[in-house]
């Protein structure tokens, strides 16, 4: 799925920016994470009923993903609704369930999105960010489902 390029991408990605400090590539997918999460749920922004668990080590690239996912959902510790998990590098995840159904989705970003986009300098961040918001979710990450 690729979303529609228009204001709204331009007013994510204000908010991502506003929230996060900039627009970087990762975050960037976790907004995608989180709006896709939101499609599959059929749940608003701002719904209590999502929880997100997102499992990443100490470093910002791998953990500034949830800052994605918590602008595009309206999730926060202060709802008990985000949880921020420690993991090792290769074992980076988004899990976000629907509370009222018990449905799981688990988001991996693919190993083609991490290979183009880890180790960007600096100076290139915000401007890949904005690429990836137009990307098809395939190409941003892997999603499962379980129940």
């Amino acid at each position: 799925m690729k979303p529609a390029p228009s204001a709204d991408s331009a007013t994510a990605l204000a908010e991502i920016s506003f929230v996060h400090g900039g627009t970087e590539p990762f975050t960037v997918a976790g907004y995608r994470i989180g709006q896709r999460a939101l499609q599959e749920f059929k749940l608003a922004r701002g719904s209590i009923l999502i929880e997100v668990e997102h499992h990443a080590p100490d470093d910002v690239q791998w953990a500034s993903i949830v800052d994605g996912v918590q602008v595009a959902t309206g999730v926060s510790p202060g709802k008990l609704n985000l949880h921020l998990m420690k993991s090792p590098v290769g074992d980076v995840s988004t899990v976000i369930r629907d509370r009222r159904t018990g449905k799981t989705l688990v988001f991996r970003l693919s190993p083609q999105f991490t290979a183009h986009f880890a180790g960007l300098t600096h100076d290139r961040l915000d401007a890949a960010g904005v690429d990836v918001m137009s990307l098809p979710d395939e190409q941003i990450f892997v999603m499962a489902t379980s129940q």
